[in-house]
């Protein structure tokens, strides 16, 4: 069944979109004007609609689904959908679809029949209306970058139905040594489209080397000194030998002996010197960050607005591929 409205005659026909015919000069034009952008299955809409006075009118129709759907639509336009009852998840589905349902307004609420009750509709005490997120028009939901390069995503919060709250937002799904934000954080729309822009930054690969210097050079060093030492023990010997020619051989067997033993005491120093600059005391270490891993992830933003003990929610899905 139709409904007329200020020389527009809207009709829901099944398994179609509801369409709104023009009458000029007393006639009913053969191609529609205005259609929703929602199709009606079986046995399709019956539309009200509630106005003030000639202003403001809304076109009111019950998708026949489970959970039934009730769409609140601009009478000057079809395609601008001002509300449905799924936007705010299952806060305000109200029971199973049935055939020919009609809504009735009445002091300020919509009234709409299921098969086992009735559902009431009107604006929520301190919240009215409800928000919606979407990738906007000149925007984009999928990007692709390189490692170290900042993803841009244009996104879109509108108002419906009076809704004036602030909405804040998070972003999650970025992969590792990527981060995501949305600016601004919060916002409050308004009687337009407020305009929010989400980055995703990545990281390039990178190398650091990370040098020990005074580890190494102390090694350097003491290795250095013991070495000296070594190099002057034999001609020390020597001059004291020269000296003591007289001495017995057995003498000089224990000087020598003395000496060499030495020798190999501070050779074995300057192995472990030289050994600990080289694991630890003077080693460089080469870090690695591998930056941000090639592949496709899908990025959440979501919006949530809470008044009193109501809260709405609702997430838009970005796409983001790196190189």
């Amino acid at each position: 069944m139709p409904a007329y409205f200020n020389g527009r005659l809207y009709y829901g026909p099944a398994g179609y979109n509801l369409i709104a015919f023009q009458f000029s000069k007393a006639k009913l034009q053969t191609n529609p004007v205005s259609s929703t952008g929602t199709t009606f299955t079986y046995p399709g809409a019956t539309p009200s609609i509630s106005a003030n006075g000639s202003a403001d009118a809304i076109v009111w129709a019950t998708e026949n689904t489970s959970p039934a759907v009730l769409h609140a639509y601009d009478a000057s336009d079809l395609s601008k959908e001002l509300y449905n009852s799924n936007q705010a998840g299952t806060r305000d589905q109200f029971g199973t679809g049935n055939k020919f349902i009609t809504p009735t307004i009445a002091n300020g609420k919509v009234y709409v029949g299921t098969t086992n009750g009735v559902g009431a509709f009107g604006l929520l005490t301190g919240q009215g209306g409800d928000f919606s997120v979407n990738v906007s028009s000149a925007g984009s939901a999928s990007v692709t970058v390189s490692p170290g390069q900042t993803a841009q995503y244009s996104l879109s919060l509108a108002a419906s139905g009076g809704f004036n709250q602030s909405v804040s937002f998070t972003c999650n799904g970025a992969p590792a040594e990527a981060s995501c934000s949305v600016s601004p954080s919060s916002a409050t729309p308004g009687n337009s489209a407020t305009g929010l822009m989400v980055n995703v930054s990545t990281t390039a690969p990178s190398q650091t080397v990370n040098l020990r210097w005074p580890g190494m050079w102390l090694g350097v060093v003491i290795l250095l000194a013991v070495l000296g030492a070594a190099a002057r023990l034999p001609t020390q010997k020597s001059q004291i030998l020269d000296r003591k020619t007289a001495l017995p051989r057995p003498w000089l067997r224990r000087e020598l002996g003395s000496g060499w033993r030495s020798i190999v005491v501070l050779g074995i120093l300057a192995l472990a010197v030289a050994y600990w600059a080289s694991c630890g005391g003077g080693a460089s270490a080469l870090m690695t960050n591998p930056g941000t891993p090639a592949g496709t992830y899908t990025l959440t933003v979501t919006g949530t607005s809470t008044s009193n003990s109501t809260t709405l929610t609702h997430s838009v899905t970005l796409q983001l591929v790196v190189n």
